[in-house]
């Protein structure tokens, strides 16, 4: 089955307005939904705003409310690309362009549909500035397969059908990822709230607990210096670690060190750490991760890794990253933080129990996450043939 090809803006009339001045009490919070592309999901039933304004609002922007049914699109921002279908009359920001179907020749899913489909591209053709920006122009000249109505809906009913399948599975498999988290960090809750054990302070375990000062970092040099954003997801990539420009004889006080262990004193990940597992050779670390140097003789590192996860040690510092203002972490709270400590052959039988449990759940995690990929690309799959005429008769 072959669709003839229109634009967007021969089958709808696309707009997108201004946002009343916030300078004025009389246009805000009155009796008319006010959408702002924050809250587009890919929603098909958007209900949920956090915004009204009047109808001196309205006229003041010149701006319109579109009905019911109505297909809007984030054109930049965060949720660029993202679309949503009204189920309730609303009026929405210039960061919204809405696609109405004035001249009844779509079904409105249908044309969210083929907008799920299109996204790689529109990602792709979005990137010509710093953050993610296409206009109303672009949206009007992408071109749709349009089949009859009949057809049109028939097509919706099938992706109905069968995206429900793929979200429930989805669902299930989400569920089964939080599952071994919930897991991991029970297993880390009854370890480090052992009673029996006594409890020492970070600083009596560690022969040191350092600062660095602010470096400017280089493309190349001798010297690596490890920032708080190259630890991602517990990984250091070391091939994109910038340099640093330092004397020899300062470095030598800040060099890193197999089984050290470094912290984010600030910013979002503020109290996260990451233990140096490997042996390394002219790196350095900056100044907003504080480094310590674990007491081999009283501790495992790994031991004191997995304590960092731990509830025992977020509840310790929970004020300092989260009830502050601004998230900080110092030294001094470093050093004060309490760790129950068993000896250490106990420490080492723990810490293969958590390597292996860890192990399984990682291997458990990759297989649900490709799983979840698959369905991914079902959906696609489903989509392509979907407007290529294949999905239904």
């Amino acid at each position: 089955m072959k669709f003839k090809y229109l634009k967007i803006k021969d089958i709808s009339k696309t707009q997108s307005w201004w946002t009343p001045s916030r300078a004025k009490a009389e246009f805000w919070w009155w009796d008319i939904i006010w959408l702002k592309s924050g809250e587009l999901n890919d929603n098909q039933n958007v209900t949920k705003y956090t915004e009204t304004i009047t109808q001196a609002g309205i006229e003041w922007s010149s701006a319109k409310i579109f009905p019911k049914w109505t297909l809007v699109m984030a054109m930049y921002g965060a949720t660029a690309w993202k679309l949503g279908i009204l189920w309730v009359d609303a009026a929405t920001n210039q960061a919204i362009c809405s696609i109405q179907n004035h001249k009844w020749m779509f079904v409105e899913k249908y044309v969210y549909y083929f907008l799920l489909k299109e996204r790689e591209k529109i990602i792709q053709d979005s990137f010509w500035w710093a953050q993610p920006n296409i206009s109303k122009t672009y949206i009007d000249n992408l071109q749709i397969p349009l089949p009859p109505l009949v057809t049109q809906q028939k097509i919706v009913e099938k992706l109905d059908e069968l995206s429900a399948v793929i979200k429930e599975n989805q669902e299930k498999i989400r569920g089964q990822i939080v599952a071994l988290d919930e897991l991991w960090k029970s297993q880390l809750d009854e370890v480090f709230s052992n009673e029996e054990w006594e409890n020492n302070t970070i600083e009596y375990i560690s022969l040191g607990i350092q600062y660095w000062y602010t470096g400017k970092t280089i493309e190349n040099g001798k010297y690596q210096y490890l920032r708080i954003t190259d630890i991602q997801n517990d990984k250091v990539d070391w091939n994109t670690v910038p340099f640093v420009n330092v004397e020899d004889i300062e470095a030598k006080k800040y060099t890193l060190n197999k089984f050290d262990i470094v912290f984010a004193r600030t910013w979002a990940t503020v109290g996260k750490s990451y233990l140096i597992e490997e042996e390394v050779e002219d790196k350095l670390f900056a100044s907003y991760l504080i480094r310590i140097v674990p007491n081999l003789k009283l501790v495992v590192p790994k031991f004191l890794k997995f304590f960092f996860q731990s509830n025992n040690y977020w509840n310790q510092i929970y004020f300092d990253v989260v009830g502050a203002a601004q998230p900080n972490f110092n030294g001094t709270k470093l050093s004060s933080v309490q760790l129950p400590l068993p000896p250490l052959s106990t420490q080492k039988a723990i810490v293969q129990e958590l390597d292996e449990l860890q192990k399984g759940i990682t291997e458990l995690k990759t297989q649900y996450t490709t799983q979840l990929e698959q369905y991914d690309e079902l959906r696609n799959s489903l989509l392509d043939q979907a407007f290529k005429g294949e999905l239904v008769k």
